[in-house]
């Protein structure tokens, strides 16, 4: 599955904020909530249609130990949030002393991305810097590069920096570079690229290729993509071929994905002496609100599926699907029954007013004429932020068939859009502002 997980990154691109943590280990993690209290679905759908979301203030984490939850290793997250409902700020305690041992504070940009994580440590009744990671992004809101640095002597230094080389056909990627540059290091250096195959706008293929004495080699490759739903980027199969040095040979491997609004099965099958024979399959599934709820890995014994580890979270809702609590356990070969591993506690929510003011600059937004023909004028007032906004034009079937910026004066755009390149059609234009996502439709005659 290793493939598999280098594809959603191919399609989701290179890292988010919480892989970028998990790449470097510097910055200990704050045991923020995952879905900070509402459910991915209905409270994503709530901050569109209603004027109020609301996320918890606080954040207890316990751990199972000896049949009971221990209390005296729990952590409590104290989470502040800014206008945009994304975290400000959150302060990791003991939850019994309420004593500080973390501060991590975020910075966004105009967009809404997070441009700084700052650490800080609690030492001797005052707050101490440790570390920070400063992003970058490109026009079309992808990651070109990321820095650590340390808090040493009073003065910021470079640990480490990785910067991504992007190439592009219209608006997907063909090939992302990685570089990395350590310490004081004076240059970047190759690391590794990936390299994306692209037919009638969709990733069909996927290259991983490592840098080794002067040329990329590559390593591993995914082929015959084929797309459940490519709006919605979902897989439906794809083979796997991995690079076995020893051998001097590629160890292939396929995968078919089956969808349903519970679950997602993967079956995965391994080459041997020209036959397919299964190795793996995996089951995600989920509640009505859309949360994960279970994960179930079994091995092929050669005549049945075989249980190799489950996990399940138990989720306690309040009103507007607000998740109260979340307990996770897990069963595998030898236990019986699901055993209790951690538990997360949410509470203190905050009301955030956001929606409304979405609603309110959608309101103000209009396309004409509607239809069009070869131009289109759009008008757009009341933006509080001068960042560039990036804008996608999208298909009748969801393919983005055009990405672009525009760029705001005095809170407003009023910008014409050339679509004499474009099918006929109905078509949407998409911006992704500070304050939400503003959407018109039109046909294009």
């Amino acid at each position: 599955m290793i493939m598999f997980r280098h594809l959603l990154a191919a399609v989701l691109f290179v890292a988010t904020t919480v892989s970028i943590q998990a790449q470097t280990s510097r910055v200990p993690a704050a045991p923020a909530p995952p879905h900070y209290g509402i459910s991915k679905t209905s409270g994503q759908l709530a901050a569109r249609t209603s004027a109020t979301i609301h996320k918890p203030g606080t954040t207890v984490q316990y751990e199972w130990e000896n049949g009971a939850w221990d209390r005296s290793s729990a952590l409590k997250t104290v989470t502040s949030y800014n206008a945009q409902g994304l975290p400000n700020q959150q302060i990791v305690s003991d939850s019994s002393t309420s004593v500080p041992s973390l501060r991590v504070s975020y910075s966004y940009d105009g967009q809404g991305r997070p441009t700084q994580y700052l650490s800080a440590s609690w030492s001797n009744g005052a707050w101490a810097n440790l570390n920070r990671y400063i992003i970058s992004y490109d026009g079309f809101g992808d990651i070109t590069g990321y820095a650590i640095e340390d808090w040493v002597s009073g003065t910021w230094v470079n640990s480490m920096a990785f910067r991504y080389v992007i190439s592009r056909s219209g608006s997907l990627i063909q090939q992302v570079e990685q570089e990395v540059k350590v310490a004081q290091a004076p240059i970047f250096s190759k690391v590794n690229r990936t390299v994306y195959t692209i037919s009638n706008g969709q990733y069909t293929a996927v290259s991983e290729q490592d840098w080794d004495n002067g040329a990329y080699v590559e390593k591993e490759r995914t082929l015959n993509i084929v797309w459940a739903d490519w709006a919605q980027r979902r897989l439906a199969s794809y083979d796997e071929q991995l690079w076995n040095t020893a051998d001097a040979r590629w160890v292939e491997f396929r995968h078919a994905l089956t969808h349903s609004s519970t679950s997602i099965v993967t079956v995965s099958q391994e080459k041997e002496n020209n036959t397919w024979t299964n190795t793996f399959r995996e089951t995600i599934t989920f509640d009505g609100p859309g949360n994960q709820v279970g994960s179930r890995e079994e091995s092929w014994d050669g005549t049945a599926w075989e249980l190799d580890e489950e996990r399940r979270t138990l989720i306690s809702y309040g009103a507007n699907d607000r998740i109260l609590r979340e307990i996770t356990q897990v069963r595998n070969q030898t236990a019986p029954a699901f055993v209790n591993v951690e538990r997360t506690n949410y509470s203190d929510f905050q009301a955030i007013i956001t929606a409304a003011r979405n609603q309110d600059l959608a309101a103000s937004a209009t396309l004409y004429p509607n239809p069009a023909v070869e131009h289109a004028t759009f008008s757009l007032t009341g933006l509080r932020s001068s960042a560039p906004i990036k804008a996608e034009l999208i298909s009748n079937i969801g393919q983005v068939v055009r990405t672009f910026e525009l760029q705001p004066k005095q809170g407003a755009l009023h910008e014409t859009l050339n679509l004499s390149a474009l099918p006929s059609g109905v078509y949407s234009l998409r911006l992704n502002t500070s304050e939400g996502a503003v959407v018109k439709r039109f046909v294009r005659q």
